[in-house]
């Protein structure tokens, strides 16, 4: 893991006599110093190597200093009302993505009222030791059992891009759907997905037909893609084989088309 050392004083003195006096480009200066080049350049930040504005070691340290309270990530403070609201709504099975866009609609002129729903599941990780990796912090809740997916843990940044990728090797994608799917104009396109609930294990198995509109609903034992394909072969299974043509279905985010050719 890649660490982040700031520059102190002495390597600022080094870099006003290397860069003004002794007229060292930036990229010998990184060298010296053990440094990247775009680490000088941005200390640098353009100015002259002589005259009025040129870089000062002093000025440049003083003014790091004056900075320091502003570097870090620090986490969103929450008012008490902020807090309770949103407590209040997980444990009522919303996502944090449904109460970041219904904040505003509730509270229009409060603007404290306000957070991302990425700040949200940042909050809820936030009451478990080492990212949802340990127990429950001393005088904190465990909201992760409210969340629509119910990780105990984060997922690592990237991970469902990743996901994506790995897929599209085996499935097709939904830009090799043929383009009648598009214009609606005939019977025999379908689209499936999943209604999921963070109160219990069973899902309803949805398949509608583009065209028609008309929808069939299954439930399913749990939230597989197995159990869903059950669900789904026994709704389509009773159509006539001429009005099942394609299928386009959403997998984790990732959706595909495919054709359907069921003998059920």
């Amino acid at each position: 893991m890649k660490t982040f050392n700031r520059l102190t004083y002495h390597d600022r003195v080094l870099i006003e006599t290397r860069y003004c006096v002794d007229g060292k480009s930036m990229r010998s200066i990184a060298l010296e110093l053990g440094r990247l080049t775009s680490s000088i350049s941005r200390e640098i930040a353009g100015k002259p190597r002589k005259g009025m504005g040129r870089y000062r070691a002093n000025v440049a340290e003083r003014k790091s200093e004056a900075n320091r309270h502003k570097q870090g990530r620090k986490p969103k403070s929450m008012n008490v009302s902020l807090l309770e609201y949103i407590v209040q709504k997980l444990k009522l099975g919303w996502s944090p993505e449904q109460i970041s866009i219904r904040l505003p609609i509730d509270y229009p002129e409060d603007t404290d009222m306000r957070i991302s729903y990425e700040a949200i599941y940042q909050y809820v990780y936030a009451q478990i030791h080492r990212g949802g990796h340990g127990y429950v912090k001393t005088d904190c809740e465990d909201l992760r059992i409210y969340l629509p997916r119910r990780h105990k843990r984060r997922q690592a940044k990237g991970f469902r891009k990743t996901q994506k990728l790995e897929r599209r090797s085996i499935l097709p994608s939904i830009d090799d759907r043929p383009e009648v799917v598009l214009t609606r104009s005939r019977i025999g396109d379908w689209e499936d997905d999943f209604l999921v609930s963070s109160l219990s294990k069973v899902c309803v198995k949805s398949t509608n037909e583009r065209m028609s509109e008309i929808v069939f609903f299954g439930r399913t034992r749990d939230g597989t893609a197995s159990a869903g394909d059950l669900v789904l072969f026994a709704k389509l299974g009773q159509i006539p084989t001429q009005y099942r043509k394609t299928l386009t279905r959403t997998i984790l985010g990732n959706v595909v088309a495919m054709r359907i050719a069921m003998g059920c």
